[in-house]
């Protein structure tokens, strides 16, 4: 079954298994988080005017640059320091 997502990458991870969680992070208003079983590979704030959508699209993209280049991106850890 062929489903069109305008967010191809987290839905492959979805159903490959790995969990997508969007909220409220301790302080921060809103952050988006795209996890597997071993790796915290993003973990996005959302930023001052950006809208859910906007934040999950940068999710969707800065994962599949992830995946393919086996780096991660945490944001939430860089907004405590």
């Amino acid at each position: 079954m062929d489903v069109s997502s305008p967010f191809p990458v987290l839905h492959q991870a979805i159903i490959s298994g790995s969990t997508i969680h969007v909220g409220r992070i301790d302080v921060l208003d809103c952050a988006a988080v795209a996890p597997d079983a071993r790796t915290l590979w993003v973990a996005l704030t959302r930023r001052q005017g950006e809208t859910l959508v906007d934040l999950l699209t940068r999710l969707n993209d800065t994962l599949e640059q992830c995946l393919s280049n086996g780096a991660c991106v945490d944001e939430l850890h860089r907004e405590h320091r």
